[in-house]
């Protein structure tokens, strides 16, 4: 068998046809070295780059905007407690101690991925407790108003 890492290519009983084929398919494993001149910051610098893959140029999809944000209904678990949805930070509260509250109303204004989310009430009540301010930072099924 051929050497051909070394360059020796004795046929050893090979056809020179076999042996041609041997070392295409040798130098087809082997990864495609590009050598290019990088200039950084003034400084010209040396790069090899082993070339892994070759690319086609493919159209990307053009992903839609996002649709303006629903009021998220705030989640009523026991007690009547509304708990956060999802970790942000409260933006604004729009509701105080002992104010009665109808079904739509926003109770809140939460921050969560750079969108703000109006928390909305699914029930009619009154404000028993307020437990954040505007700036506090909430998780997800934190407590943040009592219902009665």
């Amino acid at each position: 068998m051929p050497n051909l890492e070394t360059g020796d290519v004795s046929t050893g009983g090979l056809s020179p046809k076999t042996v041609a084929a041997i070392m295409a398919a040798e130098n087809a494993r082997r990864p495609v070295m590009k050598q290019y001149q990088v200039t950084v910051n003034g400084e010209v610098f040396q790069v090899d780059v082993v070339e892994v893959a070759s690319t086609v140029a493919r159209s990307v999809p053009v992903v839609p905007p996002n649709p303006p944000a629903l009021p998220m209904p705030a989640g009523l678990g026991d007690n009547s407690a509304i708990r956060s949805p999802l970790p942000g930070t409260v933006t604004s509260v729009n509701v105080k101690v002992n104010q009665a509250v109808k079904a739509g109303d926003v109770l809140l204004v939460l921050e969560a991925m750079k969108m703000e989310n109006d928390l909305t009430i699914s029930r009619d009540g009154t404000v028993s407790a307020v437990h954040v301010k505007a700036g506090t930072a909430v998780k997800s099924g934190e407590v943040l108003i009592s219902i009665e």
